[in-house]
């Protein structure tokens, strides 16, 4: 079963379009850096990287329709904003990174990225 829905970009630019194409590529180049600098703020009880860093990540996770993360990602921002890091902040960033890899492996298998 598939983590993430494309849908938003075919009735932006229709189905197997070049801009859906780029978007990919660029979530598959973007994402797993953002995914560093997440476990990285949250090493160093960085609150504000975790604020910012989630709330950068959150319309990218929306527009990819990855479902499972919806919340996950703004429970993240709202923990970092509050200034909370705690065994609850930990659990969803590790929640988030392993659903993550889960999408790129499909999307990459998808996409012969």
């Amino acid at each position: 079963v598939a983590l993430f829905d494309l849908s938003m970009f075919n009735g932006i630019a229709g189905p197997g379009s070049e801009f859906r194409n780029k978007m990919v590529l660029l979530f598959l180049k973007t994402m797993p850096e953002d995914m560093k600098q997440l476990k990285q703020a949250l090493q160093n009880g960085d609150a504000d990287t975790i604020y910012r860093t989630s709330h950068r990540m959150k319309p990218t996770i929306d527009t990819m329709g990855i479902q499972p993360l919806k919340e996950v990602i703004r429970r993240i921002e709202i923990l970092g904003r509050e200034k909370t890091i705690s065994a609850e902040t930990a659990d969803l960033i590790i929640e988030t990174e392993k659903v993550l890899d889960q999408v790129y492996k499909q999307l990459k298998q998808q996409f012969k990225a």
